[in-house]
């Protein structure tokens, strides 16, 4: 009894993961700012997916630099068309935004109602970003005391 009380959950877990696969969709993401964009400046990512968003999905598209990790988040607003299979994506780099090479790190689709996104297949797009060059940490060396 123990055995089935964990297997059925077990079971559920799969099949979602499962169907998830199967509905898997892909997104293709344009950066066509026509030159580097500035650290502190907008940002327009025009995404285009190879299926519909189900009404009220939303999307959040993570970016970062190559060479470290300053995610930066943003999300869909409403569609550009009602096909609803072309989203444009705004917002703003920080002003101390990483120099040089940021790619398209995730793209996460939200159902209605759900905290949990689903990972979505993208062209791994890649834009520069032009800012003032700062050090970056690479170490760091600790001491425990009493």
């Amino acid at each position: 009894m123990k055995a089935l009380k964990f297997a059925i959950p077990t079971l559920l877990s799969c099949l979602v993961v499962a169907v998830s696969a199967l509905h898997a969709q892909e997104a293709v993401v344009d950066l066509s700012a026509g030159g580097d964009i500035v650290a502190g400046g907008p940002i327009l990512l025009h995404i285009k997916f190879d299926k519909p968003l189900p009404e009220g999905a939303s999307v959040r598209v993570e970016v970062s630099p190559q060479a470290t990790t300053q995610w930066v988040a943003l999300s869909t607003g409403d569609a550009d068309s009602s096909s609803r299979n072309t989203f444009t994506v705004s917002g703003k780099l920080p002003k101390n935004a990483v120099p040089g090479t940021w790619l398209l790190r995730n793209v996460w689709l939200f159902l209605p109602g759900s905290v949990q996104g689903q990972a979505l297949g993208h062209n791994g797009a890649t834009f520069r970003v032009k800012g003032k060059e700062f050090p970056i940490p690479s170490k760091a060396d600790i001491t425990v005391t009493k």
